[in-house]
Order: structure tokens, then C-alpha cells, then sequence
């Protein structure tokens, strides 16, 4: 198998990349994304895996045989090839929103991906020929992205390996409520040759958030988004600590421990940002306060927010009829 130009099939990749981005920008927007796996070099077509987690190995008919996992949109994922020869491709989408400030106004997130690899070929082969690579995306365009090629052994050995990590990083930053697409894709090319293989691991971390903001994610049903995200200050001795029935009919009770006194702010928001319902609730240190909310909610994922002055609590309750 002759392996094309390293840099133009990177070139080609990142381009793929947005455009795969692009194709599952166009579902709904109550439907979360689909990943798609292929092998680029081979006329297999893509195939689109639903989520939120996926495993799998295929088979190119030739040359290359992969396998891939990744689970939570991409919160970690791996992709490997090996063979005598070709190339997988791996691209992974979720789609989130940022709640809590009101509707409008911008929240930002640091996101960092850490990376790992190895590559290796056999016997003497032209090393800078396999590789591995992994770009990170933003609604649908190419926020950062690496690549690393197989190195050469000293003699007597004469083979090509490399043990690899790395880390992209990118700004994340939103109005409240509009939902906005994140994505990583894993590429790995591997030369013609006997022995050859290559592996790459991405995990994604979500950086602090301002005080208030939760940030949530499509997590495979039309109806539920998942918190992904609160700020520093969340991990505290307040909290909520039950939400009571959920799934529930369209009303609920939710229990909320209050260890400092003081006025604490509760809000019933839905998944654009909009408060549905507030509560103040006046209670001296070490309270615990039971709430009922709704009665005619429409069908929805909703989230409880709890917040006195830096410090937030959050529940997700969703209504089904």
C-alpha cells in the first residue's frame, strides 16, 4: 500500500472534520448528536454511532483493522488501528448549554483535552509515515489541534516507536441557554508494513465556571440533559438532597439542607435559561426546608438552583406526562 503525504492527509482531515461537524449541526436541535467512525482511505462509507457511549471494532477488507470507544460525548475516548496499513478516523459530538446567569448573558469555560499514544512499526519502515493526530472543535470549527509522527529506534533494532501526551486547550464562551456543539476527533494513519499499529486516548476536562453557572449536556434523550459542569464553590455542605418523584407528572418536592443561615435563592430554570419559578428562603444555619414546585410543567428536563451568595447547589428534575 502507498500511504499518501502525511501533511495532506492532515490537511484533508481537519477539513473532513468540520464538515462532519457541519452535517450534524443540521439535525434538530432537540436531537443529540451522532459520532461518526470511518476509514477514510477505503470506500466504506461513515457510519454514524448514536451516544452518549459507543465501543466497537472494524474491519477495513484490506489492510487495517480499528477499534474505538468513547463515552459521555466525548468525556473520553480512544481510537487504535493495526495492520498492514490504512487509516481510522473518529469524530466525536456533543452538544451543550450554559444555565444559571440570566438569559443573554455570556459564560465562558477553559476546556482542555489530555491526550496519550503510542505508534510503532516494525523493521525499518519510513517511521514519520505513521502517526496519530487529534483536533478539538467548536460548532463546527477547529478550536486546536496536534499531531505526532512515529520516531525511529537506534540501532541494532532499526524499528519505529513512540509513547506520546499532550494537551489542547480552547476558550468556550456562550450566551445562557443557546446551545452550542463541542467535538474531537481522533486520527490515526499507519504506513504499509508488517507489525504496524498506533493508539491515541483523549479525555476532556471542564474548567471552572463563575459562580451560579451550571453547564449541561445533551445526554441521548430527547427530554434530559445532564449536568456536566458547576463552578468550584458547588462542592459544599449545601445542597439539595432529593427530588421527589423525577421523573414526575408535573409537579414535585424537592429537600434542600441549609448548614449556614441566611436567605438563600431558589429557581426552577428550563433548559434555555428561562426561571420558571423562584423562592426565597429565610431559614436559620443548619435547616432543612421542603418545597413543592409546579403542578402543570410541561413535559422537559428542568434544573433546581439553590444559590446564597458564591456558593450553588443543583438538581435536575424531569417532567413526563
Amino acid at each position: 500500500m502507498v500511504p499518501p503525504n502525511p501533511a495532506t492527509t492532515f490537511r484533508r482531515t481537519v477539513a473532513a472534520a468540520a464538515l462532519l461537524a457541519g452535517l450534524a449541526a443540521c439535525a434538530h436541535a432537540d436531537e443529540c448528536p451522532t459520532s461518526t467512525f470511518q476509514f477514510p482511505f477505503s470506500s466504506i462509507p461513515p457510519e454514524e454511532i448514536p451516544g452518549p457511549d459507543a465501543s466497537g471494532s472494524r474491519f477495513d477488507g484490506q489492510f487495517c483493522n480499528a477499534s474505538f470507544y468513547f463515552r459521555g460525548y466525548g468525556d473520553s475516548l480512544s481510537l487504535a488501528c493495526d495492520g498492514d496499513g490504512g487509516a481510522g478516523d473518529l469524530a466525536v459530538r456533543g452538544r451543550y448549554r450554559f444555565l444559571g446567569p440570566p438569559p443573554g448573558t455570556s459564560v465562558a469555560n477553559l476546556i482542555r483535552i489530555h491526550i496519550s499514544g503510542s505508534l510503532y512499526g516494525y523493521g525499518g519502515d519510513a517511521c514519520t509515515q505513521t502517526w496519530a493526530s487529534v483536533a478539538a472543535l467548536q460548532d463546527q470549527a477547529v478550536a486546536d489541534s496536534a499531531q505526532w509522527f512515529n520516531q525511529r529506534e537506534p540501532f541494532p533494532f532499526d524499528n519505529c516507536s513512540r509513547q506520546f501526551s499532550d494537551s489542547l486547550s480552547f476558550w468556550c464562551e456562550h450566551q445562557v441557554g443557546l446551545e452550542f456543539e463541542l467535538a474531537e476527533r481522533a486520527h490515526v494513519f499507519i504506513v504499509g508494513g508488517a507489525s504496524e499499529h498506533g493508539q491515541v486516548s483523549a479525555r476532556l476536562e471542564l474548567g471552572p465556571l463563575p459562580p451560579g453557572a451550571i453547564m449541561v449536556r445533551c445526554d441521548g434523550d430527547t427530554t434530559v440533559q445532564l449536568v456536566v459542569g458547576v463552578e468550584p464553590s458547588s462542592v459544599s455542605s449545601m445542597r439539595i438532597d432529593a427530588i421527589r418523584p423525577n421523573p414526575a407528572p408535573g409537579g414535585f418536592q424537592a429537600s434542600l439542607s441549609l448548614p449556614a443561615g441566611g436567605p438563600t435563592i431558589v429557581r426552577l430554570m428550563d433548559v434555555t435559561g428561562r426561571v420558571v419559578e423562584t423562592r426565597i428562603v429565610d431559614a436559620p444555619s443548619g435547616a432543612r426546608r421542603e418545597l413543592s414546585f409546579g403542578g402543570a410543567l410541561a413535559p422537559g428536563t428542568y434544573f433546581l438552583q439553590a444559590k446564597r451568595g458564591a456558593v450553588t447547589a443543583v438538581g435536575q428534575v424531569v417532567i413526563r406526562r
